[in-house]
C-alpha cells in the first residue's frame, strides 16, 4: 500500500463532499480546502491519541539538574515501562509528574513508555488511510450533513480493521523476546514464577 500524502488525504474528503479536488492544502487555501485539513490534522490527532505501537516507545528520559523530567510539545503520554514499579509517572503540562512520590522531582532518569503525536509523513500508510476516511465522514457530515451512512461507515470500519491488525504485527505480541513479554515471565512480573 502506497501511503496517502497530506494532500492526497484532503482530496479524499472534499471529492466525497462532491468539491473539486486542490492542487494544494494550506491553512491558506480557500475555506472548504483548509477546513478539511483541519479535519484531517483534528483526527490525525485523535486516532494517534489512542497510543498505537507506531507512537509509543520506551525510552529513559534525562532529568535537568533540578532533578525534574520535561518530554516535547509532541508527547501526549507517558506512563511507567512494566518492568518499573516504583514511580508512576503522568504528564503535566510537557512536564512529568511521579503521582506514587507526589513529586516532580526523581532520584533517577526514568524509564519511561511514551507516546507521541507523529507527523503526517511519520505516520504508517494504514493508518493515514484510516485517518482520511475517518476524517472525509466527518468532514461531509459537518458540511451537508448528507452522506452515504452505510458505504462510508463500512469503508471507515474496514480501515480501522486494517490499522489494528497492523498494529498487532507490528507490535509482534506472539514474539518472546519482547521486553514486556520477559517482564511478565521475570520473577517480578505478572507470571514469574
Amino acid at each position: 500500500m502506497q501511503a496517502l500524502s497530506e494532500l492526497e488525504a484532503v482530496n479524499i474528503a472534499l471529492s466525497l463532499n462532491g468539491d473539486r479536488e486542490a492542487s494544494e492544502a494550506t491553512e491558506d487555501s480557500p475555506a472548504n480546502v483548509a477546513k478539511a485539513l483541519q479535519f484531517l490534522r483534528r483526527t490525525s490527532r485523535a486516532v494517534q491519541a489512542r497510543g498505537w505501537y507506531f507512537n509509543t516507545e520506551c525510552k529513559t528520559i534525562q532529568r535537568n539538574a533540578d532533578d525534574e523530567v520535561f518530554v516535547g510539545t509532541d508527547v501526549f503520554e507517558v506512563d511507567a515501562t512494566p518492568w518499573q514499579d516504583e514511580i508512576h509517572p503522568i504528564l503535566r503540562g510537557n512536564q512529568v509528574y511521579d503521582l506514587k512520590g507526589n513529586t516532580f522531582t526523581f532520584s533517577k532518569d526514568p524509564e519511561l513508555e511514551v507516546k507521541t503525536f507523529l507527523d503526517w509523513d511519520l505516520v504508517p500508510a494504514v493508518a493515514r488511510e484510516y485517518i482520511a476516511i475517518k476524517s472525509a465522514r466527518a468532514f461531509v457530515l459537518s458540511e451537508e450533513g448528507d452522506i452515504n451512512h452505510a458505504r462510508s461507515a463500512e469503508m471507515e470500519r474496514g480501515a480501522l480493521r486494517n490499522l489494528t491488525e497492523f498494529d498487532a504485527n507490528q507490535e509482534d505480541l506472539t514474539n518472546r523476546e519482547s521486553p514486556y513479554t520477559e517482564y511478565l515471565f521475570s520473577e517480578r512480573g505478572v507470571w514469574g514464577l
